[in-house]
């Protein structure tokens, strides 16, 4: 008798995305409020000791570690603790925050600005994008500012439903992060890069490089999906 696997549920809050041009509005006029810049490191010396790994390992050069962990501030400053970014701005009634529909899978090693060019080409459907989304404008499933980042809301498995959900996850990363990431502290999840055979595809400059096509009726690709979740 076949094995029945039960339904994961995905909570509410992890099901919201939000667009390219509302990623960038929130980055500098809402992160500047707790000292976050695009080309800068400064923020670094309100980090926490447990947290100087990053500018040992990176030195001058601004990390999705950083822009992590400048989201926790925020949320703290706005009495925020116990929910995501993404719930915040829908409270507020930000534009452009509403149900995902893309996954956007990168590595936490990388600059901000590259996980930003990738959005840009995700609303601009330029590239691989164009035959990975319906429209211009797509909603993006970013971890920074889509799990509550203050709790330990990382559960693999459902992500991997929520990519089941969405139907389209994009991957996107470059060689030398990849590399340097391997042996690096994570936030909320590994970032290693499982290369399963087509390293290349998954490695190219960063932008969205692969687009997998998943629904629910098309479980039999497993392996392709945790290689989204596991680059959270």
């Amino acid at each position: 008798m076949a094995k029945v696997h039960s339904k994961v549920e995905v909570p509410p809050h992890l099901r919201l995305g939000l667009n390219c041009r509302a990623y960038i509005e929130f980055i500098d006029f809402e992160l500047i409020k707790v000292g976050f810049m695009k080309n800068c490191t400064s923020i670094r010396s309100k980090y926490p000791p447990g947290l100087s790994w990053i500018a040992e390992q990176y030195g001058d050069r601004l990390t999705g570690y950083d822009l992590a962990e400048a989201t926790k501030m925020w949320l703290r400053l706005n009495n925020a603790e116990g929910r995501s970014v993404y719930e915040v701005l829908m409270e507020r009634g930000w534009e452009g925050v509403g149900e995902a529909e893309v996954f956007l899978s990168h590595v936490q090693a990388e600059h901000p600005k590259e996980t930003q060019n990738a959005m840009v080409r995700i609303s601009d459907r330029a590239g691989p994008a164009r035959r990975g989304t319906k429209h211009e404008g797509s909603k993006v499933w970013v971890d920074y500012f889509c799990l509550r980042q203050l709790r330990n809301d990382f559960k693999p498995e459902q992500i991997e439903e929520l990519i089941c959900l969405m139907g389209r996850g994009c991957t996107c990363s470059d060689r030398q992060t990849d590399r340097q990431n391997l042996d690096t502290p994570t936030v909320g999840a590994s970032t290693a890069l499982p290369s399963m055979g087509h390293k290349d595809q998954h490695c190219l400059p960063a932008r969205p490089t692969h687009f997998l096509a998943t629904t629910q009726r098309r479980r039999h690709r497993p392996e392709a999906i945790r290689v989204l979740v596991t680059q959270v």
